[in-house]
């Protein structure tokens, strides 16, 4: 609960420096968004990546590790990609909420 009022703290002097009237809810849902896609990279992403394990052991024993890795590359930095974006416009991951949620 500490490290929740921590967040919103941060979150509010971060409102308050910006000088923007965004709700503060509008604001932990772009948090937790961008949390969730970062869980996702943890999950495809060396050295646990249970995801290659998982893959792993579904697989011909001819293929290998380090080409499931390989495979994974291509997919793991779109995400960081959309990463980065959500991270930097916040905006961009609650169009689909405010959209959803217009009366």
């Amino acid at each position: 609960m500490k490290i929740v009022r921590k967040i919103l703290a941060l979150i509010n002097a971060t409102n308050t420096r910006i000088g923007k009237m965004v709700s503060i809810l509008s604001l932990v849902v772009a948090f937790i968004i961008a949390y969730e896609i970062i869980m996702h990279v943890a999950y495809l992403s060396p050295p646990f990546a249970p995801s290659a394990f998982y893959t792993k052991s579904i697989t011909p024993p001819e293929i290998t590790m380090t080409q499931i890795y390989k495979a994974i590359l291509p997919y793991l930095y779109w995400t960081l990609l959309a990463t980065a974006i959500v991270t930097a416009w916040p905006g961009l991951s609650l169009w689909l909420p405010k959209l959803l949620l217009r009366h």
